[in-house]
């Protein structure tokens, strides 16, 4: 199998418009309303410095070297390469958009409607989730053809070398986290609920995309050992537990979704 197909491109070339909103959208809230200057690069720059190197973002982000600009790079480079083309697919459309922005979008809709704040931000976020959710969508399915084809081993290639450093997303053990007992109700959410639905968005996805069930259910276990070392060190780090310990022992509640 060679370089995308018509119908392939047809649904790209519509994506790059829904990206471009995005962008347009996510700058004008950096610059206007957070007064961080510099426009995606500059948000992107902030963002960087506030997670800090432990959590693995800069691994996937990095402007120079992160995983998302080298793969999508050699796709530019070689656009005739459908393994290129498939691992192109894997990072943004499974890794970036299904398993960290998904997630990541979801968990911000809750904490702004429970606290009824920012209502025309929560319109467009909402917007720009809708698109994403359909982004991932056409990701799994193109993946499933590739799979399909022949071509697992690229989806995996890209997974076991984005995978910690998407989880350390969400698990970073370099932020100091508040005790979720001093917080408002409508800004408490379980880590434990956040870290299942991450996990299990791409486990799922990889699922659905034909995957072998031995491959997913590894996946799956790694993905959780990310989490569980992200603990671990967080409490070696801080010198305190982890807040997660609170929820496990019942002494706290979620906020209502």
């Amino acid at each position: 199998m060679g370089a995308p197909d018509e119908e392939h491109r047809l649904f790209l070339s519509t994506q790059v418009v829904d990206e471009a909103r995005h962008s347009y959208f996510f700058a004008r809230v950096y610059h206007d309303v957070l007064g961080v200057p510099g426009g995606l690069r500059g948000a992107l720059s902030h963002v960087g410095e506030l997670v800090g190197d432990g959590s693995g973002y800069s691994r996937i982000f990095d402007p120079r070297d992160g995983e998302l600009v080298t793969l999508t790079e050699a796709v530019r480079l070689d656009p005739g390469s459908y393994s290129k083309w498939v691992q192109g697919i894997a990072i943004y459309h499974l890794m970036v958009e299904g398993l960290l922005a998904l997630p990541s979008q979801r968990r911000v809709l809750r904490i702004l409607r429970a606290g009824n704040l920012l209502p025309g931000f929560r319109a467009g976020f909402t917007a720009v989730t809708r698109d994403e959710s359909r982004h991932v969508s056409y990701g799994i399915w193109a993946l499933r053809q590739a799979i399909r084809a022949g071509h697992e081993e690229d989806v995996r290639t890209v997974v076991d070398r984005a995978l910690p450093h998407c989880m350390g997303v969400f698990a970073n053990p370099e932020v100091k986290l508040p005790d979720p007992r001093t917080l408002p109700a409508g800004s408490r959410l379980d880590p434990r609920e956040q870290w299942a639905f991450a996990v299990d968005s791409v486990v799922k996805r990889l699922r659905t995309s034909g995957a072998s069930p031995e491959y997913v259910a590894d996946v799956d276990r790694r993905a959780w050992g990310v989490v569980r070392g992200a603990i671990e060190r967080y409490e070696e780090i801080h010198g305190v537990e982890h807040p997660v310990r609170a929820w496990e022992r019942g002494e706290v509640q979620a906020a209502s979704a």
